[in-house]
C-alpha cells in the first residue's frame, strides 16, 4: 500500500479479496500471507474510505475469518513472526529509542 494513488491501492485490496475467495485454504501459502497480510493492514489505516473498507474485507476473506479457525492460527504465526523480525531489526540498528518506538507501535 505504499502507492499514491487509492485507485491502485483499491484494486490491489480486492485483488487479494478475490484470492482469499477462491483459493482454497490449503494452497493459501505463507509465502503470500506474510506480505500481504502486513500490507493489508496498513491499508485499514488510510484516510481514504474506500481503500480503507477494501483492506477490511479483504482481511476477512484472506484470514478466512467468517470460515474456520486454521487460518486465523496461520495468521497469528506470521503476526508474530513479523513482530519478531521487526524487533530484531531494530535492535540490530542498535538505535533503543526505535526499539521503543516499534514495541510501542505493535503493542
Amino acid at each position: 500500500m505504499n502507492h499514491s494513488s487509492n485507485e491502485v491501492k483499491q484494486l490491489l485490496a480486492r485483488v487479494c479479496s478475490v484470492l482469499g475467495k477462491t483459493v482454497p485454504p490449503q494452497q493459501m501459502a505463507p509465502e503470500f500471507l506474510k506480505p500481504v497480510i502486513p500490507m493489508l493492514v496498513n491499508g485499514t489505516k488510510e484516510k481514504n474510505s474506500y481503500v480503507k473498507a477494501n483492506s477490511e474485507l479483504a482481511l476477512v476473506s484472506v484470514l478466512r475469518l467468517r470460515h474456520s479457525d486454521d487460518m486465523q492460527q496461520v495468521a497469528s504465526l506470521l503476526t508474530l513472526f513479523y513482530i519478531t523480525f521487526v524487533l530484531s531489526a531494530c535492535i540490530e540498528v542498535g538505535n533503543s529509542s526505535q526499539v521503543k518506538l516499534s514495541r510501542r507501535t505493535l503493542a
